[in-house]
């Protein structure tokens, strides 16, 4: 859907949100569900919110990003940017799959006799 922003200007009442806003709703929402059931057992809890079309909230990022040195210290490798871009693609790919899994089992909404098939 394309807006043109001319119009949200000349509305000084109407507030857009920043971009990233469902992203950092979504951190907070998991860490409101979960965070203390993890403190109380003693676990650490990092987040990880992903949008539906791959966009990735600062924590995620920055959580992958320390994964794959953890993983480059560990194998003894110097250079960062085949694993990162390895962890940030298999992500990717799982939300891509994730995608057309939901698209693939959702129900239909429009009635058949609309949809020509009755």
């Amino acid at each position: 859907m394309c807006l043109s922003s001319a119009h949200y200007r000349s509305s000084p009442s109407l507030r857009l949100p920043k971009p990233g806003h469902a992203l950092q709703v979504g951190v907070q929402r998991k860490l409101a569900a979960n965070l203390s059931a993890c403190r109380s057992s003693g676990t650490d809890f990092l987040p990880l919110v992903a949008e539906t079309r791959s966009g990735l909230a600062e924590d995620t990022i920055h959580t992958i990003t320390n994964i794959s040195r953890a993983i480059e210290n560990r194998c003894g490798t110097s250079d960062s940017t085949p694993t990162t871009s390895h962890l940030f693609g298999r992500v990717a790919v799982a939300l891509w799959r994730g995608s057309a899994s939901l698209w693939l089992h959702r129900l239909p909404t429009i009635p058949p006799s609309l949809d020509g098939v009755a």
